[in-house]
């Protein structure tokens, strides 16, 4: 578990500045939240199968190492989207702690 997370860290450390320029400076920002989402979606799906046998613990962990960019990747897009919701930082506020309530649902 703690080379998941260390490769998983220093990918983001990594991968996080190369995306976030993406989605300041082109417009694939909506494309990129869009596949991150959906390839979050495909991880968490595949990860039922785990119990099955066609799928293995080894096959999750790289999963689980693939869901933790592909997560912040989708963060990086959604935080992107907030200051063009308004230009009031509580109204920006409410917004960023309604989505994080409803994620943990």
């Amino acid at each position: 578990l703690a080379v998941m997370a260390t490769v998983s860290g220093l990918g983001c450390a990594f991968l996080l500045p190369i995306i976030g320029a993406i989605v300041d400076y082109t417009p694939h920002r909506r494309k990129l939240a869009i596949i991150s989402a959906f390839l979050l979606t495909l991880i968490n799906a595949s990860q039922v199968e785990v119990g099955k046998a066609t799928i293995k613990w080894t096959t999750v962990g790289y999963l689980q190492v693939a869901a933790a960019w592909i997560y912040q990747i989708h963060n990086v897009t959604k935080f992107a989207y907030l200051p063009e919701l308004s230009s009031s930082s509580l109204t920006i506020s409410s917004i960023n702690s309604r989505n994080t309530g409803v994620q943990f649902f």
